[in-house]
């Protein structure tokens, strides 16, 4: 029962690929499981709302890691729901972070003052991942990249890589004994590993840290249908480390799935 306005969203989420090879099977594909029959056929339940949700049939309910997205196309919003369970700081982190990236993202039209949920507009286009062909990828990528380094560059400092790495080494550690039991071997080979590389730095070494996204993918950038805007969502894992880690991150594919 989706209308239009969500299966053209499904459609452009999955239609488009920079993959050459996989692009006419993909985009075909695509086009044909986001139309009413395809989903009609394809589609099938995975849970159901007590009471129901009004207005269903222009909703789309996107899962996360830590968060869950409404997308309401008649409202042309997006409401973004913490899951259980899981803490406040990165949506407290995430609505600071957009008010003072100001146009390179979305704005916050609202929030709760648990920072649990916020809400925010709905943008007319494609994750950069899934831009069409006929976009200019190559120069909507570095733009996206623009705005990453004047975010980083307006509080740039220089530390000694010693004492850096001792306090990355601390949080290493700090995130390992959070770990579950079966899983502590693993926790004690990453912070052997971790040691071992923070010994091997020299006192006189120093490095240029910064504001960073964390979370650096194509799929956090966002371009408008006629390429003409780009901005940077997703701004949750935002936070003070060294100035080159975002493009690094991008450039080895380190938050891209296989």
């Amino acid at each position: 029962g989706a209308d239009r306005r969500v299966r053209r969203f499904l459609r452009d989420s999955i239609a488009f690929t920079a993959v050459t090879r996989r692009a006419p099977l993909q985009y075909a594909g695509g086009v044909a499981l986001t139309t009413a029959a395809g989903l009609r056929l394809a589609g099938r339940p995975c849970f159901a709302l007590t009471p129901s949700l009004e207005g269903a049939a222009h909703t789309l309910v996107v899962p996360g890691n830590l968060r869950v997205r409404l997308f309401d196309f008649a409202a042309r919003r997006s409401l973004v729901l913490l899951k259980d369970g899981f803490s406040s700081q990165s949506m407290r982190r995430e609505v600071e972070t957009r008010a003072e990236a100001g146009a390179s993202s979305l704005p916050i039209l609202r929030h709760a003052d648990d920072w649990t949920w916020f809400e925010e507009p709905l943008f007319d286009g494609y994750a950069l991942a899934r831009c069409p062909p006929w976009l200019p990828r190559a120069a909507l990528e570095e733009r996206a990249f623009e705005i990453l380094r004047a975010w980083t560059s307006a509080r740039l400092r220089v530390q000694g890589v010693s004492s850096w790495a001792a306090e990355k080494l601390e949080s290493v550690e700090a995130l390992c004994q959070r770990l579950p039991r079966s899983r502590s071997g693993s926790g004690d080979r990453i912070v052997r590993f971790a040691t071992a590389l923070a010994r091997q730095t020299s006192p006189l070494e120093e490095i240029t840290v910064g504001r960073t996204h964390g979370d650096f993918q194509a799929g956090n950038v966002l371009v408008s249908r006629d390429g003409g805007r780009v901005v940077v969502i997703d701004w949750e894992h935002a936070g003070e480390r060294m100035c080159d880690y975002d493009p690094l991150v991008y450039e080895l594919g380190a938050r891209r799935g296989p």
